[in-house]
């Protein structure tokens, strides 16, 4: 609901950056959940894992919110029950609060693991809060990949409906999609796609993408050239001569990682990871 009627969203993270929202991948009406793709570098940020059961009466859990636009709160509680509710579904009721603004927070269990989301509460009752069990989300997810198709397949779908501008992002964020499951060899495709538009920003960041993937799957030379079209498309982009300068080391190619840790430290002195790898 957060989203109806925008024409643009961003994401913050907890080091206070701001990142748009590339690509709505899949969503659930119903349930008020979506599915986004952000261009967030890797490094950035840690992938919460969702537990692949449903919780247990009494089961310990926390909230990571933000009520009464208060960032970074987090709230203890436990799992009071799990309902099925007509119409709806099942519904995991925890007695950590949700206030304005939680919506949405990840319910976490003391592994770490995502259990659910959380989604609402009856105002007028004591510790009736609610959300929304972690398999509706894996689900969801589901949804996405079964509607995405595979290479030039996803140009000639549409090719009548859509511009190259929508297809680039679409393709990209399906292949971050991917990526984020760690499904290198099904983003490579898209990303393929991608780097086919006029819009240098997406390209080099396409091209950037495509170079991790290479690299997480052992092909570290084509990942060296990868990085070296992104960083042609962008020259001023310090993260694109950092992850060259790693591909470099990988290889052993000491020279050519100074150098381009060099590059880095130019564009952005404050790198600190390309300071403490130089």
């Amino acid at each position: 609901h957060l989203l109806y009627g925008a024409s643009s969203a961003e994401i913050k993270t907890s080091n206070g950056k701001n990142y748009p929202i590339t690509y709505i991948i899949a969503g659930d009406e119903q349930n008020d959940i979506i599915r986004l793709s952000v261009d967030i570098p890797s490094e950035y940020v840690l992938p919460l894992s969702l537990s692949e059961t449903i919780p247990e009466i009494r089961e310990r859990i926390i909230v990571y919110d933000n009520p009464l636009e208060l960032e970074y709160t987090v709230s203890d509680g436990m799992v009071f029950s799990v309902r099925e509710i007509f119409n709806y579904g099942k519904i995991i009721q925890i007695t950590a609060p949700i206030s304005p603004g939680s919506n949405g927070s990840p319910v976490l269990n003391m592994k770490g693991e995502v259990i659910g989301i959380a989604t609402f509460q009856m105002i007028e009752g004591r510790n009736l809060n609610f959300a929304i069990p972690s398999e509706r989300i894996a689900s969801l997810n589901l949804a996405g990949e079964k509607k995405t198709f595979v290479g030039e397949e996803l140009f000639e779908q549409e090719e009548k409906d859509k511009k190259d501008f929508d297809y680039a992002y679409e393709a990209y964020g399906k292949a971050l999609y991917f990526a984020d499951k760690r499904e290198y060899e099904k983003a490579l495709p898209y990303l393929e796609i991608a780097i086919k538009t006029n819009i240098s920003s997406l390209k080099a960041r396409a091209y950037l993408q495509i170079g991790f993937c290479y690299g997480m799957l052992g092909a570290n030379t084509k990942e060296i050239e990868v990085y070296i079209q992104a960083i042609r498309i962008d020259p001023d982009d310090a993260i694109g001569h950092y992850n060259l300068g790693i591909a470099y080391f990988k290889l052993g190619f000491h020279e050519g990682a100074i150098e381009a840790f060099k590059q880095a430290i130019r564009i952005d002195p404050d790198y600190a990871k390309t300071h403490c790898n130089l």
